[in-house]
C-alpha cells in the first residue's frame, strides 16, 4: 500500500465516524422523554 492509500484510507474511517457522530446528535437533538437507570453502584445514565 502507499503512503497515499493509507492517507485515503484513514480520511474514508473519519467520514464513517463523523457520520456516525452525526447520526447520535440528530437522535439527541430529537429527545422528547427520557429516564435514568442504574449503571453502577452510585451512577445512573440516561436511557433514551
Amino acid at each position: 500500500m502507499t503512503n497515499g492509500e493509507d492517507v485515503t484510507d484513514e480520511v474514508r474511517v473519519f467520514e464513517q465516524q463523523c457520520g456516525r457522530i452525526n447520526d447520535i446528535v440528530i437522535r439527541m437533538l430529537n429527545i422528547t422523554h427520557y429516564r435514568t437507570k442504574e449503571y453502577t453502584e452510585n451512577t445512573k445514565i440516561f436511557d433514551l
